[in-house]
């Protein structure tokens, strides 16, 4: 049995699983040119849903990172709209 490369172990390409990607306009790390370079792994059946004033930090509520803006909105209002979105995408 032979190893995968990170690029295969995360290549989804080839599936029809439903996935939801949630990014956020004010994400200073997973940027739109990040998202653009690597969206031809996801699957046929992906949503990318960008958050209105979200950014990295408040995805996982870990604190401030290098490189990532500030959020326009509050943790709760993000974490809010993130359980939205996941119950839309579950429906």
């Amino acid at each position: 049995m032979g190893f995968l490369s990170n690029e295969q172990k995360n290549d989804f390409s080839n599936t029809n699983y439903p996935i939801l990607s949630l990014t956020g306009d004010k994400d200073g790390l997973s940027t739109p040119n990040k998202i653009s370079e690597t969206k031809h792994l996801l699957s046929k059946n992906t949503k990318i849903v960008k958050l209105k004033g979200a950014n990295n930090a408040q995805f996982g509520l870990y604190g401030e990172q290098i490189g990532d803006n500030k959020a326009t909105i509050s943790p709760e209002e993000q974490q809010k709209q993130m359980v939205q979105r996941l119950n839309e995408q579950i429906k």
